[in-house]
């Protein structure tokens, strides 16, 4: 059944930000875009889920991230607490924004794959999302009412009594 296939999947993206970068990446391309995508289920249960708002904002997070200008890095340089000073999502007190990339997410490989697969996610979920504008969250776990198709319909336009 593709409603608690979507479910589980919803519950799996639920801890994004406690992954490694390249889990994430795996489960939202090869499970998320690839498999459930186009599932009757999906856009009710995890497009307009208010987790996705956060997942493209942490993919975007971390692409911008990767477009930042960095200082070159100097192989001489003792190595910052906690560990390297990667290039990448490690903290350089500039952010202005609020940092909605996982410190975890480092390397600048992994932050341009999030990006696209951000950008991906948006695009499928744009309509679901009601243009990522400020809207009120459904309870996308609960069973949508029948014949619903999991978008906002209110946008379109009657003529005649036909919609």
């Amino acid at each position: 059944e593709h409603l608690e296939g979507s479910r589980v999947l919803l519950r799996v993206l639920q801890q994004y930000a406690d992954m490694r970068a390249e889990d994430f990446c795996d489960i939202v391309e090869h499970v998320f875009l690839a498999r459930y995508k186009s599932s009757p289920h999906c856009a009710s249960v995890i497009l307009s889920s208010e987790l996705v708002d956060g997942i493209v904002g942490a993919c975007f997070s971390a692409g911008q991230k990767a477009l930042a200008p960095r200082p070159p890095v100097q192989l001489d340089e003792m190595p910052q607490e906690g560990g390297a000073n990667l290039p990448g999502c490690s903290d350089n007190g500039s952010a202005v924004q609020r940092d909605r990339c996982p410190r975890h997410w480092e390397g600048q490989h992994i932050l341009w794959r999030l990006r696209h697969l951000g950008t991906q996610v948006f695009e499928a979920a744009f309509v679901p999302q009601q243009g990522f504008l400020p809207h009120h969250w459904p309870d996308t776990m609960l069973d949508p009412p029948e014949g619903a198709t999991g978008h906002d319909e209110s946008h379109k336009v009657t003529v005649g009594g036909v919609g």
